[in-house]
């Protein structure tokens, strides 16, 4: 049976705060298991046809790279999608937070091409997606704990698509000529 789109959409008012912006970018109107295939749809076009695409670029020193920030939203959607697991599985583990600065830095030798990011960031999103449309209606409320603050799965989706939403703005105006 598919899930009601509204049933998805978590009380903002139980969002912790760091999370919000991201819940906020995918807004409650629209399916988030079809804006999982539409979202890296658009995402990916914007990058395909930008012409003189610069990997290396960064808009300021201390910046990350246009390569770095793609990573951070591949290790993102990884760390996010693991935690969207532990709370479908109702597992009761506290995890840790993860460092995403630390990630970004370990990531400047990175040399790979725009065609294998967007290979490995496909991969990525066709097993979120795929997990996603499987999950039960009644899993969506589940919760896994993250640094002592409880995550639900719809929660988690949200932020799987908000996240990245919120960097190619950052994206459409720093990074493209």
């Amino acid at each position: 049976m598919k899930t009601p789109v509204h049933s998805l959409f978590p009380d903002i008012d139980k969002v912790p705060e760091f999370f919000r912006d991201y819940v906020n970018a995918v807004g409650s109107s629209s399916d988030p298991i079809q804006l999982l295939e539409d979202d890296i749809k658009w995402q990916f076009s914007l990058l395909d046809n930008c012409p003189g695409l610069d990997l290396g670029y960064r808009y300021e020193p201390g910046k990350w790279t246009l390569r770095q920030l793609i990573v951070h939203m591949i290790d993102a959607e990884i760390v996010m999608g693991f935690r969207m697991l532990a709370a479908v599985r109702n597992d009761s583990n506290n995890y840790p937070g993860y460092d995403y600065e630390s990630y970004a830095e370990n990531t400047s030798d990175d040399t790979r091409s725009w065609a294998e990011l967007r290979n490995a960031w496909k991969s990525v999103r066709k097993q979120t997606q795929s997990f996603s449309e499987n999950i039960n209606q009644q899993y969506w409320d589940r919760a896994c704990t993250v640094d002592g603050r409880k995550l639900t799965a719809s929660l988690l989706l949200y932020i799987i698509l908000g996240h990245p939403r919120i960097h190619f703005e950052t994206i459409r105006k720093r990074y493209i000529p």
